[in-house]
Order: C-alpha cells, then sequence, then structure tokens
C-alpha cells in the first residue's frame, strides 16, 4: 500500500517527497533483504508496478454519486440501472458508464471525464488530492517493470584446439574462461561440418568462476581435412537458476590424412 498511503494521509505536509522517498528506500531495502536470501538456482524476477493515479494537482468534488453506487474519489461502482448496447459503455453527462460484465468488473462502473471527483457518499464537497479514476493517462497506462537476476549474458570464452589423423582417434582440447562471479555449466558442444553433419559432445562441466577450465575429449573417428574446412562450434553454457547460453566457439583444428601431398606412397618399395 506504499507510498499510496503516504500521498493520501499526508498530503498536506509539506515534506511529503521526502515522506514518499523514505518509504520507497524502506520498501526497496525488504525486497534487497528477500532476493540476497534467495539462492542463485532460483530463477529470480521481480516484477513492479504501482497503484496508478493522479500525483499532480487535485479534483473538486462536485459530481453527484450515480444512484445505487457508491465513490471513491473519481471512480463510482455498482448497479447502473442501464442498457448497455454491444459496445458497453454510455456517456451522460461528462461521466462514461461502463458495463461490469463486458469489461470483466464486479459491477458497473462510472468514470468522470473530466477534472471532476464525485461527491462523497454522504455527499461530502471540497477537493480530491492525488485522485483515482478517471479517464486519464496517469489511470490508463499502467508502469509494468520486470528485474531478473542473472539473466545479463555471463561473459564466456570458449576454445576448441585438436590435431589428429582422418579416420583415426584424436582429443579435442576445450579452453572455457569464465568471467564472471557466477558459477556455470558447460552443457555440450555442438560441431557442425562443411557436409550437414554435426557431432554433440556432451560435457556438463562446472566452469568455475573467474577461472580458466580445460577439458579434453577424445575424438573417434577423427575427422578428415575436407570435413574441418568450415567447421563450426556451439557451446552452451548454464547459469544456476537454468537459463542457457550459446557461444560461438573458436575453432584451431588440423586433420592430417593418411598420407600427406608430400609423402612419397611408393619409398617403401624401393
Amino acid at each position: 500500500m506504499e507510498p499510496d498511503r503516504t500521498y493520501h494521509h499526508k498530503n498536506k505536509s509539506e515534506n511529503l517527497l521526502q515522506d514518499v522517498a523514505g518509504r520507497l528506500e524502506a520498501e526497496a531495502l525488504k525486497i534487497k533483504e528477500i532476493v540476497e536470501t534467495i539462492t542463485d538456482q532460483v530463477l529470480l524476477q521481480i516484477i513492479i508496478t504501482t497503484d496508478h493515479g493522479r500525483l499532480l494537482g487535485s479534483s473538486t468534488r462536485t459530481l453527484p454519486v450515480p444512484v445505487d453506487m457508491q465513490s471513491h474519489g473519481r471512480a463510482a461502482w455498482g448497479k447502473s440501472g442501464l442498457q448497455f448496447p454491444a459496445e458497453g459503455w454510455i456517456e451522460q453527462d461528462n461521466v462514461a458508464y461502463l458495463f461490469g460484465e463486458r469489461y470483466g468488473l464486479l459491477s458497473d462502473t462510472a468514470i468522470p471525464l473530466g477534472e471532476e471527483a464525485f461527491l462523497g457518499n454522504d455527499d461530502r464537497t471540497g477537493s480530491e488530492a492525488y485522485p483515482h479514476g478517471g479517464l486519464f493517462p496517469e489511470e490508463v497506462i499502467v508502469p509494468w517493470i520486470v528485474l531478473a537476476r542473472d539473466v545479463v549474458r555471463p561473459k564466456v570464452e570458449i576454445t576448441i584446439s585438436g590435431e589428429g589423423r582422418a579416420r583415426g582417434s584424436g582429443t579435442l582440447h576445450f579452453k572455457v574462461l569464465n568471467m564472471g562471479d557466477i558459477e556455470l555449466t558447460l552443457d555440450e558442444v555442438i560441431l557442425y561440418f562443411r557436409n550437414g553433419t554435426e557431432k554433440k559432445i556432451i560435457l556438463e562441466k562446472i566452469l568455475t568462476a573467474r577461472h580458466e577450465t580445460t577439458i579434453e575429449y577424445l575424438i573417434d573417428p577423427w575427422p578428415s581435412p575436407t570435413e574441418i574446412q568450415g567447421i563450426r562450434g556451439i557451446s552452451k553454457v548454464r547459469q544456476p537458476n537454468g537459463l542457457t547460453f550459446d557461444y560461438s566457439a573458436v575453432i584451431d583444428i588440423h586433420s592430417k590424412d593418411i598420407y600427406d601431398r608430400g609423402e612419397n606412397i611408393l619409398e617403401d618399395l624401393f
């Protein structure tokens, strides 16, 4: 209910802005304390919206409360007794009446189209400071902010190297630098070859925060020089909260065929 309560209960205070700022800071500290107690394994989001209304100026209570309705500020609700058209609203005397069923409301609702507010339920006059309701951008456009923890792409560098003979066996070397403050997991690496085939390598290796990790993986058979040309590698890195990010790896892989072009295959016959 804050800082709405402070706005309304202290609307004549000379220190209103300071009072509201104090309430906001107190609520922010509560949220911060909650966030710090939730582990990194939880995908955490904080959704911030606000009780909307006019935070500048005031409205004079001049509009009679519609029959069988009750009011608060610039809104009234109850049984309107009106026959609504298909669009679900009627305008009368600078007041819009909304058909509750059409707009998903518990009852019919009336909202002023001008600056005025409704009289109090006891016909109280005067002015309404920071009034709610009515047709103003402050009421129609509702702020909606989502703060998500650890959704920023981690800073990771991945290099894949290795050398072997085609159709033989060889070892790939993965060098992964985790430059962030959060422990990550290298789930898998997918190698895409020139001929359209791919090889998925499941690793599930922990990447310590601010640390370089080296991994070795045996490949059998080793790809041919033709397959190595244009090879691409995509690494999938997972955060503790389950979010996964793809990274293109720097590739430095070489392959020798059974006979290099420079070798004399008839040499043993002499």
